[in-house]
């Protein structure tokens, strides 16, 4: 849950992002100058979630932003129409991530500075304590029950039989490759993936990952995914596969 609630979390943001980069004022410049900075703030501001689906790793965080962005944006041609938006939004993306990630560096910088040297108190002669005094070092009753981290939901388990319809209808389309099940990646498990082709098919219905889609992405891999309908008649699922990787050769 905890997952799903971040994810939805970052998309309302990212709309936000875009929908605040469509409407930066182009008429006034004071104004046009305020829109930008808000928006390079709103950036700021999603700098640790991103990097919680990260896992930390900085190196991908413009990366994940615009491909986020990208993957919301409405159509091409409705872009035209917004003027300065292509640019405003390179714009506020990476002077928001270079803020971000000064701001995190200098607060790492300052953690590891050492503390400033206390002198020590003199320690009281034993006979000045009161016989009545309470000894702190006592261990405290408390019986709360201490809160335990619930672990995440499994993704969603398909049948043997779905598996085994998909695995039949890649072997019937693409008889001559390699098929691999359970391909492992940075960001997780391929249903199935065919190196050569750097082609993964998984099946509809697992929980949408971010890291396993970016670090997919940045490898070179596409996903075809697979819906429950078509796993219904294999056979005509590896007809459309045929007729897919044709139009994929011929493009």
């Amino acid at each position: 849950m905890r997952n799903e609630r971040l994810e939805n979390e970052i998309l309302q943001r990212i709309d936000a992002l875009i929908q605040h980069a469509i409407s930066v004022n182009n008429e006034d410049e004071t104004a046009r100058a305020r829109d930008l900075a808000r928006g390079v703030n709103m950036v700021e501001e999603l700098g640790d979630l991103l990097l919680e689906i990260l896992e930390g790793k900085e190196e991908h965080l413009q990366a994940l932003l615009e491909q986020l962005v990208a993957q919301r944006l409405p159509e091409r041609r409705i872009l035209q129409s917004f003027g300065n938006f292509p640019g405003d939004i390179h714009y506020i993306i990476g002077e928001g991530v270079s803020r971000y990630l000064k701001k995190r560096h200098e607060n790492k910088q300052l953690e590891n500075d050492p503390p400033p040297v206390e002198e020590k108190a003199a320690i009281p002669e034993p006979d000045s304590f009161s016989e009545n005094a309470t000894d702190d070092t006592s261990t405290p009753d408390d019986t709360s029950t201490p809160s335990v981290p619930q672990p995440e939901p499994a993704p969603h388990e398909f049948t043997c039989q779905a598996r085994e319809a998909l695995r039949l209808a890649l072997l019937q389309a693409y008889p001559d490759e390699e098929i691999i099940a359970d391909y492992e990646t940075r960001g997780g498990k391929i249903d199935f993936f065919l190196p050569r082709l750097q082609l993964g098919f998984e099946l509809v219905g697992t929980r949408y990952d971010w890291r396993h889609d970016f670090y997919c992405r940045r490898q070179g891999i596409s996903i075809r995914k697979v819906a429950p309908d078509e796993l219904a008649n294999p056979i005509y699922l590896a007809r459309r596969l045929r007729r897919e990787a044709y139009w994929r050769q011929t493009t």
